[in-house]
């Protein structure tokens, strides 16, 4: 440790504050500007784990990496991929090593000499090996329907998505949609005329379903024990709809309701009817309780009392409820307490969820809890509350 003349080292001299305020306050500008790179580069963590999703990195590893570590350098993970013509060893490295930073993968270093045999020598190399961890085998899964890989692949940065990035500025000023400006259609629209982006946009949604989602809602919610007839509005395929009729099988009557292509994608499901039809139209009746997870925030104000609407209209007279599962802002505040603050990893996912409505959906955006009360009461429902936490979700009720 370097020390003074008079015998003090640097360290207690910054402890005592004799350390030159000028040098201090440079350090701090120093941590300040590092923390906006951090942010303005943060986009490189949701490209490194889009690419390794689509190289299939995590189900290679499962399937060839060999024991005792389990893991595989970025050259033998190449050596898997047929289409790897002229590969980029040490890119790959790269990636991986900023994914194990944030904690995806683990990482494991080797000190190989000139001879190639492990050892700790002078002179000699590293090689970094990368295994799955209990974060990156949610991108493998048991099977196909467990695997968390088409959420990523959504909600990471894909080609549409960067174009679209370009406008949100003018998007702010004018109130204009960004996606249609970058795409000349609104999102919906364009996956509807994207089978391949639709498909993965239905897979992500049931993965997370599934895989999240559905357990905690049969485990912490009891609100489907009086339920005998089901509809989820905008089920895509119909998977947590599937999950709840397991679970309750003395709900006779489940409907699985959305749009004509999204139904025609959905895959069969014992004891579900799939239904195609438009939620701003009409939806069927037939059913005491309405189901609904992660839609509302698509949609501005007033297409989400248009939609409540049409689930009033659908619902018997008497004891008939909407079940809601959306993200909630700061849901510690409430219009008497506006102390409260979103500091919490679960305010921070659902304030990134609401910036990504802002990019894909005009209007979209999540709410607090009082928000969604307001919203459910200009549709004509009452008795509204807030009932149980899933994971960054909760479950709300409203009663006709």
């Amino acid at each position: 440790m370097a020390v003074s003349e008079n015998g003090a080292s640097k360290l207690q001299m910054a402890q005592h504050g004799s350390i030159d305020d000028g040098a201090r306050d440079i350090d701090a500008v120093g941590r300040n500007r590092l923390a906006l790179s951090q942010i303005g580069i943060a986009w490189t963590e949701s490209a490194a784990l889009r690419t390794v999703v689509e190289l299939d990195v995590p189900r290679i590893l499962a399937k060839h990496a060999a024991p005792p570590d389990h893991a595989m350098s970025a050259q033998q993970l190449l050596q898997c991929m047929p289409r790897a013509s002229n590969p980029n060893a040490g890119a790959l490295q790269h990636l991986m090593q900023l994914l194990a930073c944030k904690g995806l993968f683990t990482e494991h270093l080797e000190y190989h000499n000139s001879s190639g045999v492990a050892g700790d020598h002078l002179g000699g190399s590293v090689v970094r090996t990368y295994a799955l961890n209990s974060i990156s085998r949610q991108l493998v899964g048991d099977n196909p329907s467990d695997s968390m890989a088409n959420f990523a692949l959504q909600m990471t940065m894909g080609p549409h998505v960067a174009a679209t990035l370009q406008h949100l500025g003018e998007a702010i000023l004018t109130s204009a949609d960004p996606f249609q400006l970058a795409h000349g259609v609104n999102y919906f629209e364009f996956l509807a005329k994207h089978p391949e982006y639709l498909n993965v946009f239905q897979n992500a949604m049931a993965e997370r379903s599934q895989a999240e989602t559905g357990p905690l809602l049969l485990t912490r919610y009891k609100g489907f024990n009086s339920v005998k007839g089901l509809m989820d509005v905008g089920g895509g395929t119909g998977a947590i709809l599937a999950q709840i009729v397991r679970h309750y099988p003395h709900i006779t009557h489940a409907v699985n309701f959305d749009l004509p292509e999204v139904v025609a994608l959905s895959p069969a499901h014992p004891g579900v009817e799939h239904v195609g039809g438009d939620m701003f139209e009409s939806i069927p009746v037939g059913c005491d309780a309405i189901f609904m997870k992660k839609l509302l925030h698509d949609w501005d104000d007033e297409a989400c009392i248009k939609i409540l609407k049409k689930c009033y209209e659908a619902l018997p007279e008497s004891g008939g409820k909407v079940i809601l599962v959306e993200g909630v802002l700061s849901p510690k505040e409430t219009p008497g307490n506006t102390n409260a603050k979103s500091n919490t990893m679960e305010d921070e996912f659902v304030l990134r969820s609401s910036v990504i409505m802002f990019v894909h959906c005009v209007g979209g955006k999540e709410r607090s809890e009082h928000d969604f009360h307001r919203l459910v009461t200009a549709a004509g429902f009452r008795n509204f509350q807030l009932l149980c936490k899933l994971d960054v979700s909760y479950v709300m009720e409203a009663y006709k």
